[in-house]
């Protein structure tokens, strides 16, 4: 009696174990087989996949087909198929006491293509966006801009994961702004010059302090803001010294808010641009890696993912507008973010206590760029809720 045609329909290379038993005895049962056509096809995230079946009618009559010599081959063939079956990517792992999701999965729920490099560099694209991350590290670019994850990416049995936090809060907010914004008719924006009065903030070698330049940005972004019809206010016009208490008071009428600060450090030659937002609740900052600070969710996380844009937004617009050194987009439970009843990040501006920064400060023109850079930002954050907000 003569053994039944083989007739496997679809032999993935990343598929389940189930398929790579079949492909194991491919090479095998092969020269058995009458001679049928096989096609390779990329398909995005999973790799390639070998697809078996009768003759397409694209392929003439005697062509040469691609697995033509399978009996003499057929092992280069399965053997590397064999090493890559590693098994499915899980739906979610969870280690320690982190949820994760593999960057497979991710990448097919958002439609991004993965790449991965020697299981520790990864890339996920899809017009307009690139996101590069890196295994063991929380250090992110979203189209070339720092954003600061939660959690380190992990590797797990060959699979990259990212924390389930981070798709939730840095990935989804930006790739489906819709679903995180809240369409206002006339949203009022609040600016906040930090520090003032009897708080002079950072202070740099030439004697200016923050409280006086950031006063003078944030009165240069109000002007212009409501030169375009943008309803805004200032938490301070003058060199008073507010309270932290009274500050969140004049929130309360406010649809979005974004604080103006300039840096400082022991470290002369730290410099650059860094926009925060608020840490999701229980997780830590980006200054706390080790996860120290972890309180219950607060006022703030009302607006986890809106903060994502509009940090976003303001950081790639001052990166754009002035060249500054890229610090990222980071996170801390400053009491105003903490406490903001709106979406609400803080902008360190640069560095006082770098020699060239300060010079940079005192010139007007620069000053004109991060003022420009601070108002497209808004405006492109308020372009997005006026499209696709709920």
């Amino acid at each position: 009696m003569h053994a039944q045609p083989l007739n496997l329909a679809q032999i993935m290379l990343t598929n389940s174990k189930l398929q790579c038993q079949l492909a194991s005895s491919l090479a095998v049962r092969a020269c058995a087989q009458p001679r049928r056509h096989r096609s390779m096809i990329r398909t995005p995230c999973v790799g390639y996949r070998f697809v078996y079946g009768p003759r397409s009618p694209n392929v003439q009559a005697g062509g040469r087909s691609p697995f033509r010599g399978l009996c003499r081959w057929g092992w280069l063939l399965v053997i590397p198929l064999l090493a890559g079956c590693a098994g499915r990517a899980p739906r979610r792992l969870t280690v320690g006491a982190e949820d994760y999701r593999p960057l497979s999965r991710v990448a097919r729920a958002y439609g991004l293509t993965l790449t991965v490099e020697h299981h520790q560099h990864a890339r996920l694209t899809g017009t307009p966006w690139l996101f590069e991350l890196q295994a063991d590290s929380r250090r992110a670019r979203v189209n070339g801009v720092v954003v600061w994850l939660h959690q380190p990416v992990i590797q797990h049995r060959r699979h990259l994961a990212m924390a389930v936090v981070d798709v939730e809060t840095v990935l989804d907010p930006l790739l489906r702004p819709a679903r995180h914004l809240t369409a206002v008719e006339r949203p009022r924006v609040l600016i906040d010059p930090g520090h003032g009065g009897s708080d002079p903030g950072a202070r740099g070698a030439t004697g200016i302090t923050e409280k006086e330049l950031v006063l003078r940005l944030g009165r240069k972004v109000a002007n212009r803001l409501a030169a375009v019809g943008i309803e805004v206010a200032l938490t301070r016009d003058a060199d008073d010294t507010l309270s932290l208490a009274e500050r969140v008071e004049l929130t309360a009428t406010a649809d979005l808010l974004v604080s103006l600060h300039l840096n400082a450090a022991a470290n002369p030659a730290a410099q650059g641009i860094e926009t925060y937002l608020l840490p999701a609740a229980g997780q830590p900052g980006t200054a706390d890696p080790g996860g120290n600070d972890q309180p219950a969710a607060t006022a703030g996380n009302a607006f986890d993912g809106a903060n994502q844009v509009l940090g976003y937004l303001l950081q790639q617009a001052l990166l754009h507008a002035t060249g500054g050194e890229d610090r990222g987009l980071r996170r801390a439970r400053f009491f105003l973010l903490r406490t903001a009843p709106c979406p609400a990040v803080l902008v360190e501006a640069g560095f006082l206590s770098h020699a060239a920064e300060e010079q940079r400060w005192l010139d007007p023109i620069y000053r004109e760029q991060v003022a420009n850079g601070i108002v497209t930002g808004i405006r492109a954050y308020l372009a997005l809720t006026e499209k696709g907000g709920r």
